[in-house]
């Protein structure tokens, strides 16, 4: 179960006490969606992850804690634009302003977080343009924090894993394939390699619905032609290009190279398969290979 309680506050930026709804305990039964947003009863803990000042404006995860120029933020157009234009749900948009809060923070990760929030609250509405818009905002602005960060798509797994999802309910294929294929040059502990690959397969596919890491580890079960669906998908929808047998020579090629690709590192070596040529899909069972439906 869930158990809050209502604590006074002090704002980091105002000094002022004000009352907070913070969560002392929750719990999660069953799996996260492939974005990470937790099933029940945390799922539904959402109005509690941001909080606001009701004394100054001031929003953030924790108002205890300054964000960088918060004040630019607290006077800013975009702050005011966004009570103009509410939502008409309080925590929506208080999701909303703490993004701007973090944006002038330059702390991308947490911005995209909140916008993501946004999302799932639109979802949750069925108000399909506005978790459309909301996801689009999370995308770029987590595409940003790896872009300005020393932190790789490696070095957070779960980031990047989360990226790749909210690319493909975004509809943005391309791009999440690219993020998908580079993580899968990693060596991914196997959970999170099924939901990296049931990215690329639904991306392919040009699936934006909403699924679970369940969803994702119950598909690779399925009986596949060539071994674990992802292996599928490298042999169905890529060329098999150079193998190379070491990361050196392999770096060599890559500078002269110009073609789209992705590698993999097998027992042969480091393996390149050529993504320029699109999977097209005729059913949600068929791909398009030099001209003939395979189907499964």
């Amino acid at each position: 179960m869930t158990t809050y309680s209502t604590l006074d506050i002090t704002c980091a930026l105002c000094s002022q006490v004000t009352p907070q709804n913070v969560i002392l305990s929750t719990n999660s039964y069953g799996w996260p969606d492939l974005d990470l947003r937790p099933a029940e009863m945390e799922r539904s803990t959402l109005e509690f992850w941001v909080q606001r000042c009701s004394k100054c404006g001031y929003v953030s995860k924790d108002i205890e804690i300054k964000t960088l120029n918060a004040e630019l933020a607290l006077g800013s157009d975009r702050l005011k634009r966004v009570a103009f234009d509410s939502t008409g749900n309080d925590i929506q948009d208080r999701c909303l302003e703490a993004v701007i809060f973090y944006e002038y923070a330059e702390d991308f990760r947490n911005a995209s977080d909140c916008a993501l929030y946004a999302a799932w609250m639109a979802d949750d509405q069925k108000k399909t343009k506005s978790a459309e818009l909301y996801r689009a905002k999370a995308a770029d602005l987590l595409i940003k924090y790896f872009d300005r960060s020393n932190d790789s798509y490696s070095g957070n797994t779960l980031s990047a894993v989360r990226l790749v999802d909210v690319l493909r309910r975004g509809g943005r294929w391309s791009e999440c394939q690219k993020i998908a294929n580079e993580l899968c040059e990693f060596d991914l502990e196997k959970k999170i390699r099924a939901v990296v690959g049931f990215g690329i397969w639904a991306a392919y596919n040009c699936d934006s619905g909403c699924y679970t890491v369940e969803d994702a580890l119950a598909f690779e079960k399925f009986p596949r032609k060539h071994g674990s669906w992802y292996d599928d998908v490298l042999v169905l929808s890529y060329t098999k290009g150079p193998v190379f047998d070491t990361y050196d020579d392999l770096t060599y090629w890559r500078e002269e190279n110009r073609r789209s690709h992705t590698i993999r590192k097998g027992a042969q070596g480091y393996q390149v398969y050529f993504s320029d040529g699109a999977v097209t899909a005729n059913s949600n069972n068929a791909y398009r290979v030099k001209g003939d439906w395979i189907f499964e």
